[in-house]
């Protein structure tokens, strides 16, 4: 037996140990997400661009949303229950933003930026799923 035989699992060499029943799980390792709000560049009116988040091994990309908050439009979002019923239905839109992220990245065997964004991107086909329907009305 090799010293290499444990290191190479499906592919892939894992820091000299076998994980072959769990390979999905170490691939995952690192991976984020969240709804930010992109204070880098401010549009006229004083909003800001929302993006989700992707963070791998501490490299981050930015997804846009293409929807615009105040600071304190954010900060209103972010309570608990904001009273505003615009901003409870943005939240509920950045919710299922991030559970399909989470759900594509789930169903990678190997994260990759590249492969997220052809999924993430990806105009749904004549889909009778309630979330489809809701992100491409959001989008128009």
């Amino acid at each position: 037996m090799s010293i290499y035989d444990d290191l190479y699992v499906s592919g892939m060499y894992i820091c000299g140990h076998t994980y072959s029943q769990n390979i999905k799980k170490y691939s995952m390792i690192g991976v984020s997400t969240a709804i930010i709000l992109d204070k880098r560049i401010p549009k006229r009116d004083g909003t800001y661009a929302i993006k989700l988040r992707v963070t791998q091994f501490r490299e981050q990309k930015y997804y846009p949303i293409e929807k615009y908050l105040t600071p304190n439009q954010w900060e209103i979002l972010k309570e608990e229950n904001p009273r505003d019923t615009e901003l409870k239905r943005l939240k509920l839109l950045f919710a299922e933003i991030e559970k399909k992220a989470t759900k594509l990245i789930d169903e990678m065997p190997i994260f990759s930026f590249q492969e997220f964004e052809k999924k993430f991107n990806q105009k749904p086909k004549n889909s009778t799923d309630v979330l489809d329907a809701i992100w491409i009305c959001q989008l128009n």
